[in-house]
């Protein structure tokens, strides 16, 4: 079983979720998709940061930046989540 956990830094509504997977590539797959379903109920007014750990070990940590008006940019955070899902991440054994 490999543990996972996803916390977001937001200020109003900071949240972590914890789950487990088969093999450490389930538990990566499980944990981006975490990730991303919290970025995509961040308010719109702000930057959370999030902190992926799996195994115990570090993975990412993705720090919602400014788009180009000034505005939280949570797609462009999605997107890093995004092509770290298509790039081979070696999450161990």
């Amino acid at each position: 079983m490999h543990i996972w956990t996803v916390t977001s830094g937001s200020r109003r509504y900071p949240s972590t979720i914890i789950g487990a997977g088969d093999t450490a590539e389930h538990a990566g797959r499980q944990l981006l998709a975490a990730a991303a379903a919290l970025i995509g109920r961040a308010d719109v007014d702000e930057r959370p940061r999030y902190t992926l750990h799996l195994g115990g070990q570090l993975v990412a940590i993705v720090q919602t930046g400014d788009d180009e008006f000034g505005l939280p940019d949570h797609a462009g955070a999605a997107d890093l989540l995004g092509r770290m899902q298509q790039t081979r991440i070696p999450f161990g054994s």
